[in-house]
C-alpha cells in the first residue's frame, strides 16, 4: 500500500510541475514583449526571458510524458530559484507568487533527488520489451 501511495504521490507530483511549467513557457512564449517588461526591475537581463520560456515549455512536456524526470527537473530548479530571489512579483489571486514558486521549486527538488519514477517513458518501454522476450519452455 505505501509503494502504491508512493507510486501515485510522485506521478502527481510530475504531472503537477509538468502542467505548471508548460503553461508557464507557453505563456511567457505567447507575449514575450510582456514579461521583458517583467524582468526590466530585476537583476536577471531581459534576454532571459526566451531561454526561460523554452526550458519551462520542454521540461514541462518532458515531465508530462516521463522523458528524462530527474534532468528535466534538475533544469527547472535554476530558473525557478533565480526567480524566487530575482524577480518581483506581486499578490495573486490563491497564494501569493513568491509561495507558489517555492512549491514548484521544491516539487522539483523531490523530483530531482529520486532515483527512479514510476510510469516513465523508459520505464515503459522497458517494461513493453520484456513482455515478449520470455522463452517458453
Amino acid at each position: 500500500m505505501v509503494k502504491l501511495m508512493k507510486t501515485i504521490g510522485l506521478l502527481l507530483l510530475r504531472f503537477v510541475l509538468g502542467f505548471f511549467m508548460l503553461a508557464s513557457g507557453i505563456e511567457k512564449l505567447w507575449d514575450l514583449s510582456d514579461y521583458h517588461s517583467v524582468f526590466e526591475p530585476s537583476l536577471l537581463p531581459s534576454s532571459f526571458v526566451q531561454l526561460t520560456a523554452i526550458v519551462e515549455s520542454l521540461a514541462g512536456l518532458m515531465l508530462l510524458f516521463g522523458i528524462l524526470v530527474r534532468s528535466s527537473s534538475l533544469a527547472l530548479m535554476l530558473p525557478l530559484f533565480l526567480s524566487m530571489f530575482l524577480v518581483p512579483y506581486q499578490q495573486a489571486w490563491f497564494l501569493s507568487d513568491y509561495i507558489q514558486i517555492s512549491l514548484l521549486f521544491f516539487i522539483a527538488l523531490i523530483l530531482a533527488a529520486m532515483k527512479e519514477h514510476p510510469f516513465t517513458w523508459l520505464n515503459l518501454r522497458d517494461e513493453g520489451a520484456g513482455q515478449y522476450s520470455h522463452t517458453n519452455s
